[in-house]
C-alpha cells in the first residue's frame, strides 16, 4: 500500500493555515508508525507546517495524528483525503480524548497508544475491513526496542544550532505519569503508571542518530529516582566518547533528590523545563498540584543553576485567584530566581481534561473552537479579569520577559554557569531574539515553527 503519515499544522483565528519556513522539533510518533509499518508497504511522511501535501496523489492510508488546537486543519486534510477514496486514520492526544467528535471526520479513530496496533490498522485497510475504533487493550511494553525511523523524514527544515548536523532530536524513555493534575491529560493517555524504557534501548536509539542535541519529551524524566541515576549515569559514560546536549521536562519535586540534579549536568543535560504553573498556592490546590511547593522554589532553581543546567518556567495565567498583580509578581518572581527562559500560557481547558468538565459544567467556556485552544488565547470567561483584560495581560508580560533590558541579564545569568560562556551567548542568543521577535508579532513563542509565511 502507499501511506501517507500526517502531522499537521494550526490555523489562525480566521480559520487560515498558519505555515512556517521551519519547525521545532521532527514528529516523533510518526516517525515510531514508521518504523513499525511492514517493508512491502510505500510510507511518506509530511509535516504540515512547513510541507505540502500532495493531494493529486492517490494514497491508500492517512495516519494523522492531532492535539486539540491541530484539530480543525486535522480535519480539513482528512475531508480532501477521503473524497479522493482514501481510507483515513486519526490518532493523537485529541483523537484520544474525543474520539466520538473525531470519528465523524475520519474512517478509525485510534485511542490511546498506536504501537500494538498500527500492523493490524494496516492489514484491515488492505483487507478493506478497518474498525470504526481501535484501543489497545493494554499498554505499549517499553521494553519492546522500537527505532525510530528518519531517515525518509525531511530533517533540513527544522530548526538547529549553526554548526550542528541534524535538529534538536526527539526520543522518549517513559510513559504515564501518577500524579493527576486537574489541566493535564497525559495519563489519561499513557495511564497513571511510570513505565520506562531500558536504558541499553535508549542509548541504541540516540546512538542510531548520533545527532548534538536530544530534547527527552517525558512528562517527567525523574520521577523513578532509581531509573534516572541509572539512565544519567549511562548518559554521562556516553559524553566521555561523543559530546552532545539534551533537555527534557522535571518536575519540581526533583528538589528532594539533588544528587539527581549534578548527575543531570555531568550528563549533558543543557536546560530542564518545569512545570511551575503559578506562584499562587490557592491555583496550585485547585489543579490538584500541592507537590510543587512554593517555598522551595528558589532552592530548587540554585541547585539546577550550580549544576550548569539552565532552569526553564512553565507558567500558566488567568486562573481563578490571579489577580491584575499577578503578571507583575510573576515577572519579579522569574528576574529574582534568574530563570534561563520561560514560557507563558494563557490558562486553557483542554478537551478530555478535568478542568475542562468543570468549566463546562459551570457554563463558562466561551466557545469549543479548538484551534484557538493553544494557550494564546482566552477560550473561557476568567474570575478577576475580562477576556480582553487577561490577553492584554499575557501579552504585556510576555513582551516585558522578552524586552533587550531583561535578554541581555538573562544573557549574562545563563553565561556565567556555562562551561564555555562564548558559546552559550552565542548559541542562547539566537532564540532569545527569535522569541523576542515572535511574541512582538503577537506569536506564541512555541506556535511550532520559525518564520511565518502563510
Amino acid at each position: 500500500m502507499d501511506i501517507i503519515l500526517i502531522y499537521p499544522s494550526g490555523v489562525d483565528e480566521n480559520g487560515r493555515q498558519v505555515k512556517t519556513r521551519k519547525a521545532f522539533f521532527p514528529p516523533l510518533s510518526l516517525a515510531i508508525l514508521n518504523s513499525l509499518t511492514p517493508p512491502r508497504h510505500s510510507v511518506t511522511v509530511i509535516n504540515d507546517i512547513f510541507e505540502d501535501i500532495d493531494f493529486s496523489r492517490k494514497y491508500d492510508l492517512a495516519g494523522i495524528t492531532c492535539m486539540a488546537l491541530q484539530s480543525a486543519r486535522a480535519f480539513e486534510i482528512a475531508k480532501r483525503f477521503r473524497a479522493l477514496g482514501t481510507k483515513v486514520v486519526i490518532g493523537g492526544f485529541h483523537a484520544s480524548l474525543m474520539s466520538d467528535e473525531v470519528k465523524e471526520h475520519c474512517d478509525s479513530v485510534v485511542i490511546g497508544e498506536a504501537e500494538n496496533l498500527w500492523e493490524q490498522i494496516i492489514e484491515d485497510c488492505e483487507n478493506d475491513d478497518l474498525k470504526p475504533f481501535y484501543q489497545d487493550a493494554g499498554k505499549h511494553d517499553l521494553s519492546r526496542l522500537v527505532i525510530p525511523r528518519w531517515d525518509n523524514i525531511n530533517l533540513k527544515n527544522y530548526a538547529k544550532w549553526p554548526t550542528f548536523k541534524y535538529p534538536m532530536m526527539p526520543i522518549y524513555t517513559t510513559r504515564g505519569c501518577p500524579m493527576g493534575c486537574s489541566f493535564c491529560t497525559v495519563s489519561q493517555l499513557y495511564g497513571k503508571s511510570y513505565r520506562i524504557k531500558p536504558v541499553e534501548h535508549v542509548i541504541k536509539e540516540i546512538e542510531s542518530v548520533r545527532a548534538e542535541f536530544y530534547f527527552f519529551v517525558d512528562d517527567n524524566i525523574a520521577f523513578n529516582v532509581e531509573y534516572s541515576r541509572q539512565l544519567f549515569t549511562e548518559l554521562a559514560r556516553l559524553q566521555k566518547r561523543r559530546k552532545f546536549k539534551w533537555i527534557s521536562q522535571i518536575s519540581t519535586t526533583v528538589v528532594n533528590n539533588p544528587e539527581l540534579i549534578d548527575l543531570a549536568g555531568r550528563a549533558g543535560c543543557h536546560s530542564l523545563f518545569i512545570g511551575i504553573e503559578t506562584i499562587n498556592s490557592d491555583n496550585l490546590r485547585e489543579l490538584h498540584k500541592n507537590f510543587n511547593k512554593i517555598e522551595r522554589y528558589g532552592e530548587l532553581f540554585r541547585m539546577i543553576r550550580k549544576a550548569g543546567i539552565g532552569p526553564i518556567a512553565s507558567m500558566m495565567l488567568g486562573m481563578d485567584h490571579d489577580t491584575p498583580d499577578t503578571f507583575d509578581q510573576t515577572l519579579d518572581f522569574l528576574k529574582k530566581n534568574k530563570i534561563f527562559n520561560a514560557f507563558f500560557f494563557i490558562f486553557t481547558p483542554i478537551p478530555g481534561s478535568a478542568v475542562f468538565d468543570e468549566l463546562k459544567a459551570q457554563g463558562r467556556l466561551l466557545h469549543r473552537n479548538m484551534h484557538l485552544y493553544d494557550g494564546a488565547h482566552v477560550v473561557f470567561r476568567p474570575s478577576n479579569f475580562t477576556p480582553e483584560e487577561l490577553t492584554d495581560g499575557f501579552w504585556k508580560l510576555y513582551n516585558e520577559f522578552y524586552s533587550i533590558k531583561n535578554i541581555l541579564r538573562r544573557t549574562y545569568d545563563t553565561a556565567v554557569i556555562s562551561s564555555n560562556p562564548v558559546r552559550n551567548i552565542f548559541e542562547n542568543s539566537l532564540f532569545y531574539w527569535f522569541f523576542r521577535h515572535a511574541v512582538r508579532a503577537y506569536e506564541h513563542p512555541l506556535s511550532g515553527g520559525l518564520g511565518r509565511i502563510m
